[in-house]
């Protein structure tokens, strides 16, 4: 199972290991975002459905450049974002963005999620984004695929379905989002 604790001691050192004269950039921003969730029960009728729809997203993170070319952005964020009614936080870890031109940014990262499922479920976090700079003054436009995956709770409340075939103790979640925000850079 993930800890965030674990991660978060990884990440912030990684934004101290850089070398540059350039300040932090800090950013935060707001969004919607679209998901599709798959539950993993054990239970043929409900894993066979996936539930849907959008809702808000909200991110912080911090991050610099690295590198002779100034080209290279690393840092570290936190995502917080509702997913079918439940609150999910997500830890970007490690969060690295190359600058194709002044004005385009790709990236990817890597993380930990949590959702706030009335007990700890937690999992991995990974995605890529794409990051329009300076659209409209000095907000950003971001647009982010993300997968949360392995999202494991216990399957310890009354209204949870057995698992007849595997007799398993967990009950998993999967999660796609595209998430749409404008950021601002500080």
């Amino acid at each position: 199972m993930v800890s965030v604790k674990k991660l978060s001691l990884i990440a912030l050192p990684a934004l101290f290991l850089t070398t540059t004269t350039q300040a932090y950039e800090m950013h935060l921003g707001a969004g919607l975002n679209y998901y599709s969730v798959k539950y993993l029960t054990g239970d043929a009728q409900i894993d066979s459905t996936r539930e849907t729809g959008s809702a808000y997203h909200f991110s912080w993170g911090l991050r610099n450049s690295f590198g002779e070319s100034k080209r290279h952005f690393i840092g570290a964020g936190l995502d917080i974002d509702d997913i079918a009614g439940k609150r999910v936080l997500g830890l970007k870890a490690i969060d690295y963005q190359y600058a194709l031109t002044d004005s385009f940014r790709l990236g990817a990262f890597i993380g930990a999620a949590s959702m706030d499922s009335g007990l700890p479920q937690n999992g991995y976090y990974y995605g890529a984004s794409g990051t329009l700079l300076e659209l409209l003054g000095t907000f950003d436009l971001i647009a982010e695929f993300r997968y949360g995956s392995g999202l494991a709770r216990d399957r310890i409340l009354e209204d949870d379905p057995d698992d007849p075939i595997l007799g398993r103790p967990d009950i998993f979640n999967n999660y796609y989002s595209a998430a749409l925000s404008l950021s601002y850079r500080f």
